[in-house]
């Protein structure tokens, strides 16, 4: 299998299991399963698989700056993101949820040209019609 081949499946595999994300969390919370403890449980799998993987493969670690970079990346920006999506599960539907999350980059590109004056160009006003239209779907 060619690796063009093999990247396709990966990417198709990582988004069925992204999508079908809310729909795992609902049985969670079906069994009593908080919010914080689904998060914790959901990063502590990522570090089970990932670390060995990393010594396995002998991937360096990283240091100073950019470690403290991905640090808040990841404590700051994405756990938050991901506690603020596994919250809103509980007050609408996994449905809502999800178009309101991956409505995030057609918001970003209306606030950028709003507030920071960058320009609707038109590969961007295709990018925006695109993201809709993938809602719409």
């Amino acid at each position: 299998m060619s690796s063009s081949t093999t990247g396709a499946l990966e990417v198709l595999g990582a988004a069925a299991a992204f999508g079908a994300m809310a729909v795992f969390a609902r049985w969670a919370y079906a069994d009593g399963v908080s919010p914080a403890t689904l998060l914790f449980l959901r990063f502590l799998l990522a570090a089970l698989v990932l670390v060995p993987w990393v010594v396995v493969a002998r991937l360096a670690w990283p240091r100073g700056r950019a470690l403290l970079a991905l640090f808040l990346m990841g404590a700051l920006g994405y756990a938050g993101m991901s506690a603020c999506y596994f919250n809103a599960l509980n007050h609408a539907s996994a449905g809502t949820v999800a178009l309101l999350l991956y409505l995030f980059p057609a918001i970003v590109l209306l606030l950028s040209a709003v507030l920071f004056k960058e320009r609707l160009t038109g590969r961007r006003l295709l990018t925006l019609a695109l993201a809709l239209a993938g809602l719409a779907v």
